[in-house]
């Protein structure tokens, strides 16, 4: 135990000694999860196989197919089977990224995780991973680590962890808060995702499939035939003239390049309304942005412009959106070129309803996004709080 003792600089009415700082060994048991190959255990039942991967900001995400390992070869392991509140951390990857075994994980087994099995008498469980989860411990866990891209720490390293503790009573207080705030952004994500959920839907019944001219779904008073065009029949295609070089921290104009993050320059292409999509590169035939006013372009930046009368710029926005991405994956992995040629967008089948139709259809979508983009904000904005928070509730 360190004598030299803190107090932190948010704290709950009535708190008032000064915390104590442990050596992880001193509070409970720490373990690694197994580190063999187990793919030959694999089964679709059985124990429950955790993974850094699965390891959230204090819960667990499985996917949908979450791996399980036969129960007579975790039985053989049965010493690094979880228990009810075990604390398990990220030491590959996310290093430091901490979840607690709840009921729902008590029949699970961890595969090059570490663990800590934490002496309730000393400290709580909630409270022990809320402190991993804080920027202070993953700083410390960032700066223990090796590896260039994916950064890595040993069991040994994790030995030497210091743990500033406050009596039980202000620990459940703590870890308590914290849950709540969890439990907004969990609730808050989980709506984000039924609004993408809702908004996919709507992407795949709201265009006609392949081979057909109408869409399934329909709203009332549309019932004519949707035409087909080829994109160079309805709009100009081109690229910007910018390099990433060209972009200005406090630039004038939004500088679009080949990524979703929008840069600034002080000079602007063009001014007009477009749609955008990447060249090459990681985003290659991804569609960031649509775009209206003036604005600086990459030069290996496509952009369709000048649309005809008959055209809603949102709509094709939407239409290509969901579309040309898959367009150029199949048509690069035919020609083991993973970049966009001026074809590939010019003679891409478009369907097009009436104007009105189409209207209607954007601004459908149009709202989804601006609740989205909302439920996104909220999100971040509880995520702020609680990482203001986790820096003045700990020393």
């Amino acid at each position: 135990m360190e004598q030299n003792k803190k107090i932190p600089q948010i704290r709950f009415k009535g708190f008032s000694d000064e915390w104590e700082k442990y050596n992880v060994l001193e509070i409970g048991k720490v373990y690694i999860g197994l580190v063999t190959t187990m793919t030959k255990y694999y089964t679709d039942t059985g124990i429950l196989l955790i993974r850094n991967s699965d390891i959230k900001d204090s819960k667990f995400e499985f996917g949908d197919d979450p791996i399980y390992l036969e129960k007579s070869f975790a039985q053989k392991n049965k010493s690094r089977m979880h228990q009810l509140g075990d604390i398990i951390t990220v030491h590959t990857g996310d290093v430091g990224t901490s979840a607690v075994i709840t009921e729902n994980e008590v029949k699970s087994i961890g595969f090059a995780t570490i663990v800590t099995r934490p002496n309730k008498e000393i400290i709580e469980s909630n409270y022990f991973c809320t402190f991993l989860n804080t920027d202070k411990h993953k700083k410390w866990a960032i700066s223990i680590s090796t590896g260039d891209g994916r950064l890595n720490y040993n069991l040994g390293d994790y030995y030497n962890l210091m743990v500033p503790i406050p009596s039980s009573e202000e620990q459940q207080k703590i870890a308590s808060f914290i849950q709540k705030i969890n439990k907004h952004i969990n609730l808050n994500q989980h709506k984000l995702e039924k609004l993408k959920n809702i908004k996919k839907v709507c992407l795949e019944k709201m265009f006609p499939k392949d081979g057909e001219t109408v869409p399934e779904i329909r709203f009332k008073g549309f019932t004519d035939e949707w035409e087909r065009k080829k994109i160079k029949e309805i709009c100009s295609i081109s690229t910007g003239k910018s390099n990433t070089q060209d972009r200005v921290d406090d630039g004038i104009y939004p500088f679009y390049v080949r990524s979703a993050i929008v840069e600034y320059s002080n000079r602007y292409l063009f001014d007009e309304e477009a749609v955008l999509t990447v060249g090459d590169g990681v985003g290659t035939g991804k569609i960031f942005h649509y775009v209206n006013g003036k604005y600086d372009l990459h030069q290996r930046v496509y952009r369709m412009f000048n649309f005809s009368e008959n055209i809603i710029v949102k709509y094709f926005y939407y239409y290509f959106s969901n579309y040309f991405y898959d367009r150029v994956m199949m048509m690069t992995a035919k020609t083991s070129v993973d970049s966009v040629r001026y074809e590939m967008i010019a003679d891409m089948d478009i369907i097009i309803p009436k104007v009105q139709e189409q209207r209607v259809i954007s601004r459908i979508f149009e709202n989804l996004d601006n609740l989205i983009t909302k439920q996104q904000i909220k999100i971040e904005k509880l995520k702020n709080i609680k990482k203001a928070y986790l820096e003045k509730m700990f020393i």
